[in-house]
């Protein structure tokens, strides 16, 4: 409404501890193996899997995060110091539009610097469009997912 984007990275939406209990409740339900686990999201989901991820009890397979921005900074920047290299070198897949007027470039930018600074592997894939996820992120994740094995 203002005009700019929303700075997000310090922002700890209240609901996350009580979201990600019940996702941990459904992960155990399923009784799959964490390593055997891909989170993913877009959005708002893409926040969620990325918050999944760090507070997971052994490192998931990977993460794909299409449309997600940097939020609760200080929170997960703690967990990547309580893991202590743990998810160094896990790969993650991250697409965001450059148009995007929900969730702003820089945020993902923001992400994505941060992931590869605390040891994730990596990249920001751009398209020039907005809050969406067009065919060519599709195919692009699928190859990440392909090449996770």
């Amino acid at each position: 409404m203002e005009g700019r984007p929303r700075e997000l990275s310090d922002w700890s939406p209240p609901e996350l501890p009580s979201v990600r209990t019940k996702v941990f409740n459904m992960i155990e339900a399923l009784k799959t193996p964490w390593s055997q686990i891909i989170l993913g999201g877009f959005s708002q989901g893409a926040m969620l899997a990325t918050d999944i991820f760090l507070s997971a009890p052994s490192t998931p397979k990977g993460l794909v995060l299409f449309s997600g921005a940097l939020i609760n900074k200080a929170d997960w920047k703690q967990k990547f110091l309580q893991r202590a290299g743990e998810l160094s070198g896990t790969p993650f897949f991250q697409s965001h539009g450059q148009s995007d007027n929900i969730l702003s470039y820089k945020g993902a930018q923001q992400l994505e610097s941060f992931l590869c600074q605390n040891g994730l592997k990596g990249k920001l894939h751009n398209f020039a469009g907005g809050h969406e996820i067009p065919m060519d992120m599709v195919m692009k994740a699928n190859e990440y997912l392909k090449n996770l094995g």
